[in-house]
This record gives C-alpha cells, structure tokens and sequence, in this order.
C-alpha cells in the first residue's frame, strides 16, 4: 500500500507561565492509505494533541508532517485552511454539531464552505446519511437525536468532502459501551464502502482492538511501530 501520512521527529511544547510543557518529542509515525490506525494511551498523554497537529488545527514545535505528499510546513495559512477542509475530516468526543441545523443540513455545512453546489452537498449528505443508518433523521434537528445518532452524523458530516484522512478523537467516549460499538459497527460499514483511511485516539483497548494497527503513546516520546492486529 502506498504511504499517505509520516511525521518526523514531531515534537510540542506549550509555554506555562515562566516554563514550558513538553507533550511529547521526536515522535515519528508512518501510516499507509486505507489504514485504521488506533492511538492509544492515558489521559493527558498527547494524543489530542497529535490529531489536533495532523488534522492542521495547531503547528509542531518542531519535526515535520506531510500528508497526501504535502509538507505541512510549506503551506501559507490560507492554503492550509484549504487543504484541512479538503483533505482533513475531525470527529471530536463531543459532536458539535450546529443546534439550528437539521441533520441534513449540518453534514452538507463542510461541502458547501468548500465552494460545492447545493445539488451535490444535498446528494453526497443523504448517501452517507443513509449508509450510516440515519436516512429517517434528515430533517431533524441534533436535540431530537440520541447521543448516538448524533455521533453518527458528525461522523458523517466529516466525511461529506471525501477526506484523505479521517481524525477522531474519543469518538465513543461519551457514549455508552452498546452505543459505541453500534457507531463503531457503521463506520466500520461506511469503510467497506469508501477506501479511506482513519486515525482514532481512544483510551479504549476494545475499540483500538478494531483497528488495524496500534500506536501506544507511553510519554517519552519514543518512536513506537505499532502492533499488527490483522
């Protein structure tokens, strides 16, 4: 398989007060498209952190990334901007989905910032709407959704651009063991259908032993290649 993500001896660091706090330092990943890659680790040990610098919502303190063969470096803000909404979907342990948008109209947001015509986002939103077991939930609004179904649609809405990479962070954190593994068991199904690739960041064993490699964050920042699961 061809290589579509690496980073090389990332490091970051966060100014405290007169000091500085050291997330993590020279770590180096390499990831594979088609992938489905666990991040595995404790609470606080970097992994947010991690997804947050891939998915292009905060800069390394030092290393490098490169995704789709664009160094992220390279990329003045507005282009960065660009490439995130294009080649970069992020499903966060809370939803966030907009209260005054349908379910619809929430999963074709991303598309239609994007510059993509209204027909398209409306057509591309209700097949992976539809895929993900919510063709009933179109025109409801994310307060008439359970904790799961609102999960699925933000799932559904970080695909709606065809992302190169899809990041999430705890995405089954907030939901109970059943529901978790019923939205793990959808986007499983969504994967079989699209061919793209997946970071998800969980504290989880059950949910990274779904994956097909593991990246443990053990905090000194080493190198660590991953355990083959399949």
């Amino acid at each position: 398989m061809n290589k579509m993500l690496t980073l090389t001896n990332v490091s970051k660091t966060f100014p405290v007060r007169d000091t500085s706090l050291t997330v993590f330092k020279n770590l180096s990943l390499e990831m594979c498209e088609g992938e489905f890659l666990a991040v595995t680790g404790v609470s606080g040990i970097g992994k947010s952190t991690l997804l947050h610098l891939v998915g292009l919502l905060d800069t390394p303190s030092s290393g490098e990334i490169q995704l789709d063969n664009i160094v992220y470096s390279s990329l003045k803000p507005e282009e960065a901007s660009r490439f995130r909404n294009q080649k970069v979907g992020f499903v966060f342990q809370f939803h966030h989905l907009l209260p005054e948008f349908t379910v619809l109209e929430n999963v074709e947001m991303p598309f239609l910032i994007g510059g993509g015509e209204k027909n398209e986002a409306r057509e591309r939103a209700g097949e992976i709407l539809d895929i993900m077991g919510l063709s009933n939930r179109l025109e409801h609004f994310p307060a008439m959704l359970s904790g799961g179904e609102q999960q699925r649609t933000a799932i559904a809405r970080a695909l709606i651009n065809e992302p190169a990479l899809l990041l999430m962070d705890e995405p089954t954190g907030n939901l109970d063991p059943r529901t978790g593994n019923a939205v793990m068991d959808h986007l499983d199904s969504l994967r079989k259908k699209r061919k793209y690739s997946c970071i998800v960041a969980t504290h989880n064993m059950k949910i990274a032993a779904r994956c097909d490699r593991i990246f443990p964050m053990s905090g000194n920042g080493e190198n660590h290649a991953g355990e083959i699961l399949r």
